[in-house]
């Protein structure tokens, strides 16, 4: 993922300054790499795998940085050059990547696409995809919608950032710098490296401590600077006056010697591989002061891997050749790894453990090493003549734009929906509904409380488009986040989080709309949560485990006696087959598992049985996953949100009805009109 010069060559700056070529970073490029797809590709013992980008962030600002301090020690820093210089790395791979995803994205139709994926592309695109995520509030560690190809890319547009703004900051730190004694020419970088790393790791902690979200602080180009910085500061610390044909890096540790270099190398090594081990969960360490001790460790490493001769055992492991060969590539696995792992999955290859992360990472190889050859390097070392070179970059930025561009706004497929629905008899009659009196093809009409998480609020909404027809009268109050269960902390979006506060007392609340709605039915879709796993007490518990499916058991059964009456059937709707975006490190979530869904909808159908006068189960299954497999699409057009949960409702302001809600719709009230008026509520009605 780094940028920098990465060919067994000097790295040359302007008028002739060089850095000598250092193995070991390459080595250091690759185990960096090698821990996000790790990370990304669902590898339980790498965890932390996400520290890698912080890696390369230390060597970006060290590298970067030892680049401009020696043209600025030559004759001074051409910025025009310089940026001509990223450009040509780093834009040729970024567009190609934008122009393939944009491109799938306009494949795979709207059903299937990324919402607002065009805004996601133009971020990219104009490298401020961190600040886009933030002001979109996505988490990088638990994503509630369909996750962007293009996620990634926050990472490039903090490094692109930096290289924007850094030579201008250096350049005027330099020209302070020259008014002091050359030993001290470097003080004011010294001192402003320092007080950075510190002031944004203070920023970054109150920031985290004052509730400003996980997004903000995780993404923000601000206080993700000290890796940035700390890279800097070690450059700033070496430079010397440049020897032709010296590496910068090489300065410290002679002075250090040999050594002494390889053991601040071993420490830092070390403390590395404890972040990797140690960020896997809640990473809130890492916001208070964690980051910087991470960076300090990688500056350590960087002392270590740039020791002179074979003294350090750290260099001489980073100089590994297939190390060094990934760390090569490292930029195009970075840029292609990620949306290969989100299309490469186990339903679309139909492969899934070990297979599948090979499957994943041997693709990622392959389009790296075409994006290298035929990409990156071509283009870098001018091997393309200049009129090419010309017609083709904004050609390609053209395209890549353009295919973004044609994204934006897409609209899912609704192919037959309301088109489904009973034929109106003969007969109607009247009811008052909200205070207002509705006339019905279907009588008597029915009154049906529907209650549940965000899942039962959407399919309710979904199965209540035909009331007249159907005659329903239906009052929805489902509440976003609740289970049956509330008692500890969910893991939500990158952290253990109390639940909403409204679902402690959801069953009260539930049984006062029952009394005064009045309702002949009550109809409950909730379970999702129940499905996740739970912090009690340090100890993490979750459905599969003996206790905790007693006391989902029980609080189950407390609902169902709870509502309803010897007259007032409730009726459990099955949790339905579900297909969330994968957690950050390419896992499936908890409420992906099969197992706990049977094991809930098991107790539904189990107490359905016990009490069959009273409670009763309806399998949604085969209306909204025929063949027990789920798909967005179903029926000629969409029926799932993008997040892989929800069912597809349109906009607050002018819902729809999918064919898929249409047909549930139709199976559904059916089931509860008989329900009501031929098995339970017949004598009431008659009497």
């Amino acid at each position: 993922m780094n940028k920098t010069a990465v060919v067994r060559r000097p790295i040359r700056g302007a008028q002739g300054s060089e850095l000598t070529y250092q193995p070991a970073l390459d080595g250091l490029r690759g185990v960096a790499v090698m821990a996000v797809l790790l990370y990304h590709g669902g590898v339980s013992w790498m965890g932390g795998g996400f520290l890698g980008v912080e890696v390369f962030f230390v060597l970006s600002g060290f590298l970067i940085t030892s680049l401009l301090l020696a043209e600025e020690s030559r004759g001074g820093i051409r910025l025009k050059d310089f940026w001509a210089r990223r450009a040509r790395r780093l834009l040729p791979a970024l567009l190609a990547l934008v122009t393939v995803c944009a491109a799938y994205e306009l494949a795979v139709g709207p059903s299937h696409a990324v919402p607002d994926f065009g805004a996601d592309a133009l971020a990219t695109l104009g490298y401020v995809a961190n600040w886009h995520e933030i002001w979109v509030k996505s988490s990088y560690f638990t994503r509630s919608a369909l996750t962007s190809p293009l996620a990634h890319t926050w990472s490039l547009a903090i490094e692109e950032q930096f290289y924007l703004l850094w030579p201008l900051v250096l350049l005027g730190l330099a020209r302070a710098g020259r008014r002091l004694a050359a030993r001290a020419r470097h003080l004011p970088l010294i001192a402003f490296c320092a007080a950075g790393m510190a002031g944004f790791s203070l920023e970054s902690a109150l920031l985290y401590a004052n509730g400003a979200g996980l997004n903000r602080v995780y993404y923000g180009t601000d206080t993700r600077a000290t890796g940035l910085l700390a890279g800097a500061l070690l450059a700033a610390l070496v430079a010397r006056r440049p020897v032709a044909g010296g590496c910068e890096g090489e300065n410290l540790s002679a002075r250090l010697g040999g050594r002494a270099a390889g053991l601040f190398g071993l420490v830092g090594a070390v403390g590395l591989a404890l972040f990797l081990a140690a960020a896997n969960g809640n990473p809130a360490f890492l916001y208070r002061g964690g980051f910087l001790a991470l960076d300090l460790s990688v500056v350590a490493l960087l002392v270590g891997a740039t020791a002179p001769g074979g003294s350090s055992l750290v260099k001489r492991l980073l100089s590994f050749a297939p190390l060094r060969g990934v760390g090569l590539i490292s930029y195009g696995l970075y840029l292609w790894h990620f949306p290969l792992m989100l299309w490469l999955t186990d339903s679309s290859t139909g492969v899934s453990g070990p297979a599948l992360l090979l499957l994943r990472l041997g693709a990622s190889l392959g389009a790296a090493l075409v994006s290298f050859f035929l990409i990156e390097q071509p283009i870098r070392r001018r091997q393309l003549p200049r009129p090419a070179l010309r017609v083709l970059a904004p050609l390609g930025g053209a395209v890549a734009l353009a295919l973004s561009l044609l994204t934006w706004g897409s609209t899912p497929a609704l192919a037959g929906a309301n088109l489904v629905g009973p034929r109106r008899a003969s007969q109607h009659c009247t009811a008052s509904v909200g205070g207002r009196r509705e006339t019905f093809h279907s009588c008597p009409g029915i009154r049906v409380l529907m209650l549940g998480d965000s899942i039962g609020l959407t399919l309710g909404i979904e199965t209540s488009f035909h009331p007249a027809s159907y005659g329903l009268i239906a009052q929805n109050d489902s509440l976003f986040g609740c289970g049956f269960v509330e008692t500890g902390l969910v893991y939500f979006e990158g952290g253990w989080v109390s639940p909403n506060p409204a679902c402690q007392s959801a069953l009260g609340t539930w049984k006062a709309d029952e009394e005064r709605f009045h309702p002949e039915v009550v109809m409950i879709e909730m379970g999702y949560w129940d499905e996740s796993n739970w912090r009690r007490d340090g100890r993490v518990v979750h459905l599969g485990q003996p206790a905790y499916d007693a006391e989902l058991r029980r609080a189950i059964h407390h609902f169902a006696s709870v509502l309803g009456g010897p007259q007032l059937p409730v009726v459990f709707l099955s949790v339905p087959i579900v297909d969330p975006p994968p957690l950050s490190n390419g896992s499936a979530p908890p409420q992906a598992s099969a197992l706990r869904r049977r094991l809930v909808n098991s107790i539904f159908a189990g107490l359905a049985r016990k009490e069959p006068r009273r409670v009763h189960y309806f399998d949604i299954s085969p209306y909204v996953t025929p063949k027990g497999r789920f798909s967005t699409d179903l029926y000629g057009g969409i029926c799932r949100d993008s997040d892989g949960v929800h069912f597809y409702v349109g906009q607050p302001t002018a819902p729809v009805q999918t064919a898929c809600g249409a047909r549930l719709e139709a199976a559904l009230v059916p089931y509860l009109r008989k329900l009501v008026l031929e098995e339970v509520a017949a004598p009431r009605r008659s009497g």
